[in-house]
């Protein structure tokens, strides 16, 4: 198993779930598209090293319920997007949590075009720094080399933050690049096991091939 390699889950029952985190360790599991329980969450959480719990939509007033939830089951880390941040939110998660330590990690997803954003990166980055997360995930669409260095040029414009940073250009043209980001500083990147959960996303297998100087 490599640390770094993170699978997604977004499909399947608990029993079937169960030998996949078994296998690779390290899993996303996608608590709205799996829709599980409170128990059924409980039950497999325990089967994998380190578990990311995220959602890609819900209602607001339901984050809170979502975030404990995976707190109390287990979750290493909770992925909230950015679009629901507020104090207000941040501050109701945090001191509810108080018992339970998972690391906190806040995400900006844009599937749009490089024109759109490119302007919006460096205010997102600034609007998670507001609320300190333990790590900070850009995911956006990239079709070409030049979009690709301008996301990882960001490693240099946070410095500081750069092993907090988790820049995820998804890209089918340039899958590796997913590889660079580790080694400029990500602390993980997202892979699959059969079938791709986003552009650019790697096989497991093929992304660990290429990864060893990663760890």
């Amino acid at each position: 198993m490599n640390s770094k390699l993170c699978v997604s889950i977004t499909e399947g029952k608990p029993i079937q779930i169960i030998p996949v985190m078994q296998k690779y360790g390290f899993v996303e599991l996608c608590l709205d598209k799996l829709n599980y329980s409170a128990f059924e969450l409980a039950s497999v959480i325990p089967f994998a090293d380190r578990v990311i719990a995220s959602f890609s939509t819900c209602k607001q007033e339901d984050i809170l319920s979502y975030t404990l939830c995976a707190a109390k089951c287990g979750a290493n880390i909770i992925d909230i997007p950015i679009r629901y941040l507020s104090s207000l939110i941040v501050n109701r998660v945090r001191n509810n949590m108080t018992g339970f330590m998972p690391q906190l990690l806040f995400s900006y997803h844009n599937f749009g075009s490089y024109d759109i954003w490119k302007s919006e990166i460096e205010e997102a980055i600034e609007r998670m720094y507001m609320f300190l997360p333990d790590y900070y995930k850009i995911a956006v669409s990239c079709q070409t080399r030049a979009e690709i260095d301008y996301l990882f040029s960001f490693y240099k414009r946070f410095e500081s933050l750069r092993e907090k940073l988790i820049l995820v250009p998804m890209s089918d043209k340039f899958p590796q690049a997913r590889v660079e980001a580790l080694k400029l500083g990500a602390q993980f990147m997202y892979c699959h096991t059969g079938k791709p959960q986003a552009p650019g996303q790697m096989l497991y297998e093929d992304m660990q091939k290429n990864c060893f100087h990663c760890n």
